[in-house]
């Protein structure tokens, strides 16, 4: 299975389950993966994953499944461009919080 296949694999997936922007989360599920920013995830369309590859993104994607915020199957989210680490008890950064820093500093 090539990346593309897995990524169209996953986004299905996710709509099937109403997981709101299916296409989204799979590009940034793809691109924790394969290491990379969901930009450039096209570089790797037509490179073959191996099977632990794809059980790896069926573990994430089986946790988003389950309701587990994207952020904590992430294990990292931006804030004020920069990428914080997260585990399940961290609050997840938000946009809101971001404009209150701004508004602050």
């Amino acid at each position: 299975m090539t990346v593309r296949e897995l990524f169209r694999k996953t986004v299905r997936t996710l709509r099937e389950r109403d997981i709101p922007s299916p296409t989204r989360e799979a590009r940034l599920l793809l691109g924790k993966l394969l290491a990379t920013s969901p930009a450039r995830l096209y570089l790797f369309w037509d490179r073959r994953v191996t099977e632990e590859d794809e059980r790896m993104l069926q573990a994430l994607v089986e946790e988003r499944l389950l309701g587990v915020p994207l952020q904590y199957v992430l294990g990292e989210w931006e804030f004020f461009s920069l990428p914080f680490r997260l585990r399940r008890g961290v609050f997840i950064p938000r946009v809101d919080t971001e404009a209150w820093v701004e508004e602050a500093v």
